[in-house]
Order: C-alpha cells, then sequence, then structure tokens
C-alpha cells in the first residue's frame, strides 16, 4: 500500500451529515409526543422541531479544502486524516473522472461520488502522483464519464431562503409562548396564532425547495462543456475555446471564431448547499482551462501501444482458436523472441493497465503475461478485474486467463460482441 499526501477539495462534506437535522428534527417531534402529559414541554418540543426543520438545511457550511493522506489500493482510494471527511471512493463508484492543471499542482475530479453531485476533487504536487491515484481507480489517461457541477442555487432559492427564516422566528415565538403557557394559559393563544403562520411558511419554502431542485448545471464531458439553466441548454467544443474568463458571479468561455461566449453565472456562497463554493469554482476553471489546452496539442501526450499488438486481436476466429494462438505466441515470447516484432513484455503490461485500450486486446495481454511471467502479472491482472467499470469487460478478461480452453471458448462465445475502445476524451 503507498500512501501519498493530497489537498481534499469536498466542500459539502460527507452526505450523511445532510440528515442529521432531519434525525435532530425527528428525536424532537417524537419527544413532543412522549411528552403528551405536560403540556407546555410538549409546545416547546413541537415548536423546536419547526425551527430544526427550518434552520437545518443551513448547516453544516462549505468546509474548506484540507491536506489529507490517500491510500492507494488495487479499486480504491482511502481518503484519511481529513476528519469528518475521510472516506473511501471505489471504482465501480466513480462515474466520471479527469485530472487538470492547478496553482498548486495536478487534480484528480471524481465524479459520482460526493454529496449534491459536484464533482469531489484531490489535488496532487506532480502529474506522477496524480497517475499513481488515477490507476488505483483504473481510469485510463484521457478521463471518462462526464463531471456536472451547480453554478447557482437557482431563481427560487432567495426565496426560499426567506420564507424558512420567517418560519423559523415563528416557531421560535412558539416555543417561547408555549413556555409562557406553563404559567398563564392565555399564552395558548399567540402559540396558536404562530403555529398557523409557521406551518404556513414551512410549506411555502418547501414548494420553493422544490422549485429550486431545477438550478442550472454545467456538464464537462469529452466532447466539451454544456450549461443547462431552464430547460434552455448552450454547448461549447473544447476546440473552439479562445480564452476562459472568470468573476465573482460568472464565467465566460469566449469562441475562437467569434460567436458571443458562454457565460456560466455563478453564485458563490457559504451559507448554503447549494451553487458553488470558491473550491467549486477554482475546480471547474481548472478543468475547463485543462481541456481547453489538451484541445490545443498542450500538455502530457499518452504513449500508445496498442497499434504494436493489434496482432493479439480475435477477429473473426472462434473464441477457442483465438485462445489457442494466445497461448503460442506466449511460448514464443517466454522462449526469447517474438519473431522481429517489436511487441515486448512492457507493452503487453501498458495496455493490461490502460482502461481505454481494446478490450480484447487486454484480455489477450492478460492470458499471455500469465503464463510468461505469472507471479507478477496475478497482481496486474487482479488490479485490472478490480478497476473495470464493465461487468462484460471483467468476464471476458477473467474467462481469457482460464486454463481450460473448451470451457473458456464456449464462454466468450455467448459474451456480446467486445465494445470499441475508448475514444480520446478532453474530459
Amino acid at each position: 500500500m503507498k500512501i501519498l499526501s493530497a489537498r481534499l477539495h469536498d466542500p459539502r462534506g460527507p452526505r450523511w451529515l445532510g440528515f442529521v437535522w432531519i434525525a435532530f428534527a425527528l428525536m424532537l417531534f417524537v419527544g413532543g409526543f412522549l411528552a403528551t402529559g405536560l403540556p407546555a414541554l410538549a409546545g416547546m418540543l413541537f415548536a423546536l422541531c419547526g425551527v430544526a426543520l427550518n434552520l437545518g438545511p443551513f448547516f453544516p457550511l462549505r468546509w474548506a479544502p484540507v491536506i489529507a493522506n490517500v491510500e492507494l489500493h488495487p479499486g480504491a482510494l482511502r481518503i484519511r486524516n481529513a476528519g469528518l471527511r475521510d472516506r473511501e471512493v471505489t471504482a465501480k463508484q466513480v462515474q466520471g473522472a479527469t485530472t487538470a492543471r492547478s496553482d498548486g499542482g495536478v487534480m484528480l475530479h471524481l465524479g459520482g461520488v460526493a454529496e449534491g453531485g459536484t464533482p469531489l476533487a484531490l489535488e496532487f504536487d506532480s502529474d506522477d502522483e496524480a497517475a499513481q491515484a488515477r490507476e488505483a481507480l483504473g481510469i485510463g489517461h484521457h478521463g471518462f464519464g462526464k463531471l456536472s457541477w451547480e453554478p447557482s442555487p437557482g431563481d427560487a432559492s432567495g426565496g426560499r431562503n426567506v420564507f424558512r427564516i420567517i418560519s423559523a422566528v415563528l416557531f421560535f415565538l412558539c416555543a417561547a409562548s408555549a413556555a409562557g403557557a406553563a404559567v398563564e394559559s392565555s399564552w395558548w393563544a399567540l402559540y396558536a396564532v404562530c403555529t398557523t403562520f409557521g406551518v404556513i411558511t414551512l410549506g411555502l419554502g418547501a414548494l420553493l425547495s422544490m422549485l429550486a431542485w431545477s438550478s442550472p448545471r454545467v456538464h464537462v464531458s469529452s466532447d466539451g462543456v454544456s450549461f443547462d439553466a431552464g430547460g434552455v441548454g448552450r454547448f461549447i467544443r473544447w476546440g473552439d475555446i479562445a480564452t476562459v474568463n472568470h468573476a465573482k458571479d460568472h464565467v465566460a468561455l469566449s469562441y475562437a471564431h467569434g460567436h458571443p461566449p458562454l457565460v456560466v453565472p455563478t453564485a458563490l456562497t457559504r451559507w448554503s448547499r447549494r451553487g458553488m463554493a470558491a473550491a467549486d469554482q477554482e475546480a471547474f476553471l481548472a478543468v475547463v482551462q485543462s481541456g481547453a489546452r489538451r484541445a490545443r496539442g498542450e500538455g502530457p501526450r499518452k504513449e500508445e501501444v496498442a497499434a504494436r499488438i493489434e496482432v493479439l486481436q480475435r477477429g473473426g476466429a472462434a473464441s477457442r482458436d483465438w485462445l489457442a494462438r494466445l497461448d503460442v505466441e506466449a511460448q514464443r515470447l517466454q522462449a526469447g523472441g517474438y519473431r522481429g516484432s517489436v511487441m515486448d513484455k512492457d507493452d503487453l503490461y501498458r495496455v493490461l493497465g490502460d482502461p481505454d485500450a481494446d478490450t480484447e486486446i487486454r484480455a489477450a495481454a492478460a492470458r499471455i503475461l500469465l503464463r510468461v511471467d505469472p507471479s507478477a502479472a496475478r497482481v496486474r491482472v487482479d488490479h485490472a478485474l478490480a478497476t473495470s467499470r464493465d461487468p462484460t469487460e471483467e468476464a471476458r478478461i477473467r474467462l481469457a486467463t482460464e486454463s481450460d480452453l473448451e470451457r473458456a471458448g464456449e464462454a466468450l462465445d455467448q459474451l456480446p460482441a467486445a465494445p470499441p475502445p475508448r475514444a480520446a476524451s478532453r474530459t
């Protein structure tokens, strides 16, 4: 196990924190029922439940980036020394990923693992460290999938928060009047009035919360950047981005060919779990700027080796015949030559560990390496299986390494055709 140091960008914190206030409000509500023999106490608990329901969504506030230890495991990263944000990220949880250069180093962005859909980011000191973390999760050089941010909370968020605060004040007055009712029963009249209006404003706040779920989203994929707001979307390809400009309230992507820029309104916030924190905007800018640079041919290049070993593809042969041919090629390689081919064992290891490579070539490399270099290859094959996100790909590699040609060939013939390798991505 290797341990790296990284700066963790996870402004919203763990998902379970978003339910703490709900659990607290539920405890107060249940306490109110249990205290029905004491009307004043029961009234206070019910009123405080209303306060918790209204103020809970404001807490906890956004979390600042923190230095954490990242443990590398086959198919997983374990983030430690980050306090409540300690977590394990597995390869199968990740729905999108990319790397981007930042002021502090290289950021690895992981989609689908953080609260609210915003990518979790790990900022490493060097390309090599980011590549090691990427490889632990089975993420190729080009990344994959789509990343998404919520640049602003939506038009309904301001009204929603106003209603929540008003409702919280009314329920607090309910609690105070319930305490007064323990001494003078006339306080119950105020309690009834405050409860009525508190419930009404709580309902209005809940209605606006549902409307706010349609808040704008900005997406980054292999093709470019898209922005969706109110059912209207705009899209700009990576190669069309000339400059990336940003201010506190927007990010503007200008076209290289004179079209109006794509402007993404942003709302930097610390008091809401919706919208962008400063760290979110920093991460989004790093991704967009890096994607635009890659489209211009800048940045590190991937060494392509798959073309040198395309001879290992099955082609139109039966699966059993293909496996038998691979065994012959393994014998030739083990004998010390490959009949003039430039392919060698290092090429096979590279393509085995490349999630973007053709699935059949990865499976072929796994079978040959297990016969040529069994002890070292077993570790690498197990890692490839642990980081696979496609059950069919995992089954193809697993079956291709079996020794029983008849059984493995029949099982491989039952699998769907292997998909084409992933195209080079800007993500």
